[in-house]
């Protein structure tokens, strides 16, 4: 599955999408969001969250569809690289993973208090999320990554559509969202789009 787009679409929406998907974390201050290509190993990161005219640390956001056990080396690379080219920012990770189970044991030390990479599974909150927040089009967004049956997203498929038809956003924020909505069902539903 190719999310490199989508994500960064969604990271590109506003703060709420990346209090959503970080299982919650704020950002203080302005930031900026860009998909980037660092020049030194041509490594492309998901999202760039980067302070906007503050101190604030940025964020590199890489999201891991699919189990990879390699993955939480490659974004220690990235953060790596980022800050070697932007040696005035603390860079920070966020490894977000659809399931808890895909969150690679290694490297250790990413586990470990202070550690500078975030893990974060979508399965351990956006559940609870979408039953506590339904009206939320930051959360729909997901919604077709953590509906297990086939059945049930499509019975609440045009709730979720509704859901960011019908929230208060700005035109380009809503289309962005559909976009990322559309990508998610077609992705989920690929075998009916053949």
């Amino acid at each position: 599955m190719k999310t490199d787009h989508p994500i960064y679409l969604f990271l590109r929406s506003g703060p709420e999408a990346f209090r959503v998907l970080t299982g919650g974390l704020r950002l203080e201050g302005a930031y900026k969001v860009c998909s980037l290509t660092l020049k030194s190993l041509e490594r492309r990161l998901d999202g760039l969250v980067a302070p906007d005219g503050h101190s604030g640390p940025a964020y590199v956001v890489e999201f891991q569809a699919q189990p990879k056990a390699k993955s939480l080396y490659n974004l220690a690379a990235k953060i790596g690289l980022y800050g070697e080219e932007n040696p005035e920012h603390e860079v920070l990770g966020m490894a977000v993973f659809l399931r808890a189970a895909d969150i690679p044991e290694r490297p250790h030390w990413v586990h470990a208090p202070g550690s500078p990479i975030r893990c974060i599974s979508l399965d351990s909150f956006l559940r609870e999320w979408l039953a506590r927040e339904p009206d939320n089009p930051y959360v729909a967004v997901f919604a077709p990554l953590i509906i297990e049956t086939d059945a049930e997203l499509t019975q609440r498929a045009p709730l979720l559509w509704q859901t960011i038809q019908q929230a208060p956003l700005g035109a380009e924020t809503r289309e962005t969202l559909s976009e990322v909505l559309e990508f998610w069902f077609f992705e989920r539903f690929s075998r009916y789009t053949d």
